[in-house]
């Protein structure tokens, strides 16, 4: 339905506001119970429209001046890529947000023998690159990706702080709309509304 979408936009108009109301990005966690939720209540799957991804790549490529990293990455709990802002040259993005998720989770298990309920943070620190794990929300990660030859731990965690305010914003929004039946996004409405602008009404 998404590809179907974006081809009409291309080349239909008046259909962009149409485009935004349309999910680009889902988790696959849907209908299944939310790993730490001790009252087994099922957990709904993450919806991403087009307009939530641009406003976390915003605050994502102001992060990442900011903190002068390579690549950010906000990854859901499963592993799933949300979205990335700048590169990882000859690395599968997609299986390091697999390998982050797994660390977190097994991190996770670490902190609860301690009698911690979690670490919020975890910091790996390599000669070329390291990479940084914060928690955002309940239910998504952000990978910061940098060299300790145009940054430091401190910096990149400076600034974690401030990112994190503003994708906390965006994924309030997506949690609650995840708690609210399809049926209140009125896709259906939307889409017959544009087509009788389109080709009006016959009868």
């Amino acid at each position: 339905m998404v590809g179907l979408a974006k081809r009409l936009v291309s080349t239909i108009p008046g259909l962009e506001a149409l485009e935004r109301r349309l999910p680009v990005s889902m988790s696959s966690s849907e209908e299944m119970v939310m790993e730490g939720d001790a009252s087994g209540r099922l957990g709904r799957a993450l919806i991403f429209f087009k307009d939530d991804v641009e406003r976390i790549e915003r605050a994502l490529e102001n992060y990442r001046e900011a903190a002068r990293s390579q690549c950010n990455l906000l990854i859901d709990l499963d592993g799933h890529l949300v979205t990335q802002v700048g590169a990882l040259e000859g690395v599968d993005v997609d299986t390091v947000s697999a390998l982050v998720a797994g660390t977190f989770k097994a991190t996770r298990e670490v902190a609860r023998a301690l009698g911690e309920e979690e670490f919020k943070t975890l910091s790996h620190q390599g000669r070329d690159e390291s990479i940084q794990i914060a928690l955002v929300g309940e239910r998504t990660i952000l990978a910061t990706v940098y060299s300790p030859r145009t940054t430091s731990a401190g910096l990149v965690s400076f600034y974690l702080k401030n990112v994190t305010v503003s994708l906390l914003a965006v994924l309030e929004r997506v949690r609650e709309r995840a708690a609210r039946p399809v049926s209140d996004f009125g896709f259906s409405a939307d889409v017959g509304l544009a087509m009788e602008g389109m080709f009006g009404d016959d009868t």
